[in-house]
């Protein structure tokens, strides 16, 4: 390795680095339509209710439609895929303020263009964390760029809101909106240059079955089929639901307890809140440093272990700063399980799948979110906080042998030689 890779790491990789850079401007730029577009809606209709469903239909296209895009995405041209997706998302943000000053802004127009952000959204993803991604660094730096690029996602998530904030103060919840628009043709600038094959597996000279409604629907089945007969992502998938079973609805049967049953201000939830984004940063800075002392299954299992040991804590103390604590520590272990489980999954799964079997196990770890809300929601409302805590705790307390008595307690990365990146420096 040069001096200037060992130097400069996974961002000795230009294209990397250029993707990094846009990248975070964009998800800087989504925070502002996350702040705004729920403003908007309390604006104009005064309804938590609405903003409630305005959450719903932006969830709704991950469940429901996922593994049907995931089909098309392994049989279109996926760096097109990621130019028209940036590119509808541009214009779809863009029209809101411009139908806004034209008068023409009726409130189920802002349900469709969610729901439409919503698809083009995980269309590009989709094809940027698990085609795109690895081939812009070498093979055994896929973990350390999964770390960094999941840690500009959460330093977008402390910094993003303060960023929002000031956008909407300055410009207006509407006006604002043209910020994220721009954001958006800065990747696909990089993109477009980026000179990586997208496709390569469909250049193997196999040419591709024309699409069809029975073809379709047998590929959605291959997605799922596929994560089952895996020795190992179907554990992955069971120890993540049991882990968005434990946490999913943490988050604001935790605002409830420090608002209503400790009478905090929100001053200081929001603050408590910033310091959870910071946990999320260590656990992405802590992730490949895990793995030089242990293989990646047993770090799986170590990150498990906080897990349960956080939610313990949030159970069993009852000073909320400590429970605060606990939290954080939960964060910092779930960073780190997320980074470990991303890295597996594009080891695991073939390129010409990538799309099926990703969205297909994207479908089974977001159909537990509304379940983590009846049961852990439902334990604060029929008793207190504290009872929906010991909840988490015991849910997250069955990931520790799942994970331990699986294959993935002894999965480790593949030997490999490390290899130019395809984009290089």
């Amino acid at each position: 390795m040069s001096q200037t890779s060992s130097k400069w790491g996974v961002f000795a990789n230009r294209w990397f680095s250029y993707y990094f850079l846009t990248a975070t401007l964009s998800k800087l730029g989504s925070q502002i339509f996350r702040l705004a577009l729920p403003w908007l809606i309390l604006e104009k209709t005064g309804s938590v209710a609405m903003m409630s469903v305005m959450w719903v239909v932006e969830i709704a296209p991950f469940v429901v439609l996922g593994p049907f895009l995931g089909v098309f995405i392994d049989h279109w041209d996926r760096r097109k895929v990621m130019l028209w997706s940036d590119f509808g998302r541009a214009v779809l943000v863009a029209l809101i303020p411009i139908l806004l000053a034209l008068g023409a802004l009726p409130i189920w127009s802002i349900f469709v263009v969610g729901f439409l952000l919503s698809i083009f959204t995980l269309c590009f993803d989709l094809v940027a964390d698990f085609a795109m991604l690895p081939q812009l660094v070498r093979k055994d730096q896929l973990t350390s760029a999964n770390s960094i690029y999941m840690g500009m996602d959460n330093l977008s998530n402390l910094l993003g809101p303060a960023v929002a904030g000031v956008s909407i103060a300055l410009l207006g919840a509407a006006n604002s909106l043209y910020v994220d628009a721009i954001s958006y043709f800065l990747t696909l600038l990089v993109v477009y240059k980026m000179p990586i094959k997208f496709n390569a597996d469909q250049e193997q000279g196999t040419e591709k079955e024309k699409m069809t409604v029975k073809s379709i629907l047998r590929d959605v089945q291959g997605g799922f089929s596929f994560i089952f007969r895996s020795q190992i992502l179907w554990v992955l998938a069971l120890v993540g639901c049991l882990m968005n079973l434990a946490i999913g609805a943490l988050y604001t049967v935790m605002t409830f307890h420090l608002g209503s049953d400790l009478h905090l201000s929100s001053a200081v939830v929001g603050t408590m809140y910033s310091m959870m984004g910071v946990a999320a940063l260590i656990g992405s800075f802590l992730a490949p440093r895990l793995l030089k002392i242990i293989p990646m299954g047993r770090s799986v299992l170590v990150a498990a272990v906080a897990s349960f040991g956080g939610t313990l804590v949030m159970a069993l103390v009852e000073d909320w700063r400590v429970a605060i604590g606990g939290y954080a520590i939960l964060t910092i272990a779930g960073t780190m399980c997320n980074i470990y489980t991303f890295t597996v999954r594009q080891r695991e799964i073939p390129s010409h799948m990538m799309g099926r079997v990703n969205s297909a196990y994207r479908m089974i770890l977001t159909m537990t979110f509304p379940i983590s809300a009846l049961i852990v929601g439902g334990l604060a409302t029929v008793f207190d906080a504290k009872t929906a805590f010991i909840g988490s705790a015991v849910l997250m307390a069955v990931v520790i042998p799942a994970t331990l008595f699986s294959r993935v307690s002894s999965y480790r990365e593949q030997e490999e030689t490390p290899e130019s990146a395809t984009a290089g420096a």
